[in-house]
């Protein structure tokens, strides 16, 4: 068989592929012989037996002298004869067996009355042996690729069974299988004598095979051609694809019409694929290809038919974060985001709500024709059930709902099918600041709740939701008597040096700051309040409209003295206002 141009093996694109593993070998011809057989024949030769300077495992050539019927006898140069054992003559080819007159190499077997016997086949095999030994480094041969072995491939050459590296071969992992049976050309690396095998290599042959192999292809192509070539492996920048010799790189980019963050997400190794050659750098033996410019110009046809508010049926194609791929045509697909899913939920994965292969309804929401993409909603599709909702609930609307969700910010209130709205933990009582749901005791969902609606947002589809609001507004029920200069008794709730929050009248607290205690410096408001403790304080800032109150208590003694009463000398009992307001505030000693 002769080696064409045409060969993959001659693929040198990736050299540093050697580990070829075997697989089911072919039977080696019978007229291969084994390096183990020939070790065997070596050992004959050294035999101690030695007559008239002939001994057994020498070889010597005979002419053939005559043909009897039990051997064929050849002369030596000495006048010896040789006898051929008729039973080597039938076993060896009719086309092999030397004719009368004929020169032949013999190896001595043995010696009986003078009259030595041999081997044809032995002899042909130790002077093949022999002339492989003495053969240079760098001679050119034609091998037989038989089957492959680990770190390469077996190969018959001269009859003898050679070994040929997997890293010298030329000859990629996945063309490894084609060219079983081949005949390639190859230069002798070495003469293995221990395994009396060669050792060959086809590194430069290949290196210039495939050199004018890439000669030829480059004349061939040219940018703008459309090929089909084999996906011959998968990296993560692209996909690498066989034109018959040289490999083309399909950058991840040039793939499709939308990003792929990988090529094994639409090709394996083997697949056949359509590609435009989009740049040839000869020099560099590189080649540019592009999928994207073929189902652009296949999807710009399809397009034309399609417009937005179209109704179209789809299949999944595939799935990733931000959406999800379908394909409404035969190569036309369109995305369908994630935020176009679902009305009523914040969809984090499309594997949520759709699987690969599942057949929908979709809405064309636009289509591209420049940029070739087609937005699809599969949402739009289905009621809003916002639309409504809404239409029928306007802000200021007491509902009731069901409690779906707990979350530390805040309840998911269910106010109709497929309709959520979110209660704020600061809307859940007038009574103390809640940092979670559970403060105000909220632990368990699936439960009636009763909730006001306080904002809506219809672009977003988003229910800002009251509870405490049910209740009153603890603003308006106090009335005036949270006006500026209104004095009352109040409850000590919590203390946030330098600060202390004072409920005034249920669900209404003011901030009382320790430089209004007293006309005197108190270093901490710790020390002259208590948590619980009861005081009378005076109002001297209010603030409807942003819910704040500022409270004093050094103010009621300006008030007192402003009214003419006595300001530092002591009552009829003794005592300073201050001491009078400290004594009521029930203060005991270091408190």
């Amino acid at each position: 068989m002769n080696e064409s141009t045409d060969n993959p093996v001659l693929d040198d694109q990736n050299p540093e592929e050697e580990a070829l593993l075997p697989e089911e070998p072919l039977e080696v011809p019978a007229w291969v012989e084994t390096p183990a057989a020939l070790r065997t024949l070596l050992q004959e030769k050294v035999a101690p037996l030695e007559i008239e300077g002939l001994y057994a495992g020498q070889l010597v050539v005979g002419v053939v002298a005559r043909s009897e019927e039990e051997a064929l006898v050849l002369t030596l140069p000495g006048g010896q004869e040789v006898l051929v054992p008729a039973q080597e003559i039938r076993l060896t080819p009719a086309e092999e067996v030397p004719a009368v007159g004929q020169e032949a190499p013999v190896l001595l077997d043995d010696e009986r009355a003078g009259r030595w016997s041999g081997s044809l086949a032995k002899g042909k095999l130790v002077a093949r042996f022999d002339a492989w030994a003495k053969r240079a480094t760098g001679d050119l041969v034609e091998v037989e690729v038989q089957h492959l072995a680990r770190g390469g491939f077996v190969v018959a050459v001269d009859g003898l069974q050679g070994f040929l590296p997997g890293r010298d071969s030329g000859i990629a992992r996945r063309h490894a299988q084609e060219v079983l049976g081949t005949t390639l050309r190859a230069e002798l690396a070495r003469f293995d004598e221990g395994k009396a095998q060669p050792v060959l290599t086809r590194s430069r042959v290949a290196k210039e095979d495939a050199a004018r192999l890439r000669e030829t292809l480059f004349a061939r192509f040219q940018v703008g051609d459309r090929v089909e070539g084999r996906v011959a492996r998968l990296e993560s920048f692209g996909a690498f694809i066989d034109l018959g010799g040289v490999d083309g790189l399909l950058h991840v980019s040039e793939i499709a019409l939308h990003p792929v963050e990988h090529p094994s997400h639409l090709f394996e190794e083997g697949d056949v694929v359509e590609v435009v050659i989009t740049e040839i750098d000869a020099k560099r033996g590189r080649v540019g290809l592009s999928r994207r410019e073929l189902l652009g110009e296949s999807l710009s046809t399809e397009l034309e038919g399609l417009r937005a508010g179209d109704r179209v049926t789809g299949k999944i194609t595939r799935i990733e974060r931000y959406g999800a791929f379908v394909e409404i045509k035969p190569g036309v697909e369109g995305l369908c985001h994630v935020s176009e899913l679902s009305w009523t939920r914040r969809v984090q994965d499309p594997a949520e709500v759709v699987s690969v292969d599942q057949e929908e309804s979709f809405l064309i929401l636009h289509v591209d024709s420049d940029a070739r993409r087609i937005s699809l909603s599969l949402k739009q599709t289905q009621p809003n059930p916002w639309e409504a909702f809404l239409a029928e609930h306007p802000v200021g609307t007491d509902i009731e709902g069901t409690l779906r969700r707990i979350e530390r910010f805040g309840l998911f209130v269910e106010v109709a099918p497929g309709v959520e709205g979110l209660c704020h933990v600061s809307d859940l009582t007038w009574e103390g600041r809640p940092e979670t749901p559970a403060d105000a005791g909220y632990t368990q969902c699936d439960v009636p709740v009763t909730v006001r609606i306080l904002e809506i947002d219809a672009a977003k589809n988003r229910l800002r939701l009251g509870i405490k609001q049910l209740q009153g507004d603890p603003w308006l029920d106090a009335g005036e008597r949270v006006t500026q200069g209104a004095v009352f008794r109040g409850r000590v709730l919590r203390i946030d040096d330098p600060f202390a929050y004072i409920e005034v009248v249920p669900g209404l607290e003011g901030r009382l700051h320790v430089s209004e205690i007293s006309e005197e410096r108190v270093d901490s408001i710790r020390l002259a309040l208590r948590i619980g403790q009861e005081v009378e304080v005076m109002t001297v800032e209010a603030h409807p409209e942003r819910r704040q109150l500022r409270l004093s208590i050094k103010a009621i003694e300006a008030k007192e003295r402003a009214a003419g009463l006595s300001t530092w000398q002591d009552s009829d009992e003794g005592l300073s206002p201050l001491a009078e307001a400290l004594k009521a505030s029930q203060l005991k000693n270091d408190d």
